[in-house]
């Protein structure tokens, strides 16, 4: 194995099949050079405390890894006569919900379900909760078995960033406390690590083009085939001198993935269209 004394770092998280990010920063101290990195999971943070950058930034990840189009974002809330006075005592709380819903799974043969809660605190005291969880569930029954206050189920609706905004909404930096805790089937995002993926050329090129332009996109793309580029950062260290840039990439659509029609195709062996049309 060689040895490099400086280059190019570039971390891929692969979030599941649809998406992708990327990392990439300058690196001084000598590495051993070798194959590719195998996959490996990726540690979760031992402070699940959604004020420090880094758990949000596994928080996002996690949640592309498990959620997808259908599953739900379950709000709850407390009304006045139910109000916990405590962060502790509202995810008890919370936790009793999901026992009653774990129990409604069992019952009707479905899996046990996958969520991700967070809980949040205003700076006035006021506490509530935010979900994803599977969708494999009627919607009315989620919400009914909250009988503490406000509940509502929503679908989630990715759009071309997949679900960024709802992660986002439920990561944002918090005035009060926020936490957020996982249930134990959930799947870790995975990740490799290369010191050789991008020369120290194209990262000096990078550093150059707007975040926003083709050269840029096309480059990623052209780095991870069947993805398109959906937003890429980029940080100035003035301490280090160096740039810090993050790609997030997104599976391209497909008419299949889209629920639209696929083209029709001609048997080889008819004059008809394939599939046959309906009569």
């Amino acid at each position: 194995m060689a040895i490099r004394e400086r280059g190019i770092k570039t971390i891929t998280y692969y979030c599941g099949d649809d998406e992708r990010e990327i990392s990439l920063f300058a690196f001084t101290e000598p590495v051993r050079i070798g194959k590719r990195s195998k996959k490996k999971n990726e540690s979760a943070p031992k402070q699940k405390n959604l004020n420090d950058k880094n758990a949000r930034a596994y928080f996002r990840r996690l949640c592309k890894t498990n959620f997808v189009k259908g599953d739900y974002h379950l709000t709850l809330t407390y009304d006045k006569d139910n109000l916990p006075e405590t962060i502790e005592r509202a995810e008890q709380l919370v936790k009793n919900y999901l026992r009653r819903v774990a129990r409604f799974r069992a019952n009707n043969n479905l899996l046990p379900a996958k969520y991700i809660y967070v809980t949040e605190q205003s700076s006035t005291g006021r506490i509530h909760h935010h979900l994803l969880i599977s969708g494999d569930m009627d919607r009315q029954q989620l919400e009914d078995m909250w009988k503490l206050g406000y509940s509502n189920a929503d679908k989630l609706r990715p759009n071309k960033k997949g679900l960024a905004n709802i992660i986002a909404y439920l990561s944002k930096d918090p005035k009060g406390r926020k936490r957020w805790h996982p249930s134990r089937n959930l799947k870790k995002p995975e990740y490799t690590v290369s010191y050789t993926k991008t020369s120290m050329l194209k990262y000096e090129q990078l550093s150059l083009w707007p975040e926003d332009s083709e050269a840029t996109k096309e480059y990623c793309e052209k780095q991870n085939k069947g993805f398109e580029l959906t937003e890429f950062v980029k940080q100035y260290n003035e301490i280090t001198g160096t740039w810090y840039m993050y790609a997030m990439m997104r599976r391209k659509e497909t008419d299949e993935t889209l629920g639209l029609p696929t083209a029709k195709r001609k048997n080889k062996n008819s004059s008809l269209d394939y599939p046959p049309k309906r009569i």
